[in-house]
């Protein structure tokens, strides 16, 4: 449940061939809970809990877009400009009256016990 989705999902499209792993990718149903099994936890609990991203504006939501890991990695396949002019174009439309960007997240946790 995360709109920035949109946009890593605009820059993927610019590249030749979609990348094999992302930033969601944790975010399968169950993947959490399988992992923490394996490492020998006992999963006890967990829920989703709202986590909203709100940038001042279009220039600092780039900025920090544009510094990560898997933006930079997609960067380097097709170019910065090609990258940015799709991220900016996929969050114009979580522009706010007041010139902020806001994506209304969640983020899933899960509690576990050795």
């Amino acid at each position: 449940k995360n709109e920035q989705r949109h946009v890593f999902q605009a820059m993927e499209r610019q590249l030749p061939e979609p990348p094999k792993t992302g930033p969601f990718a944790l975010s399968r149903s169950g993947l959490l809970e399988e992992m923490m099994s394996q490492a020998g936890l006992t999963v006890t609990g967990g829920d989703r809990v709202p986590l909203d991203m709100v940038f001042t504006g279009i220039d600092q939501f780039w900025q920090v877009m544009g510094s990560s890991g898997h933006t930079k990695a997609m960067m380097r396949v097709v170019g910065e400009e090609k990258i940015k002019t799709a991220a900016l174009s996929a969050a114009r439309q979580f522009l706010q009256p007041s010139g902020a960007v806001l994506f209304r997240n969640s983020c899933r946790y899960v509690t576990a016990t050795p």
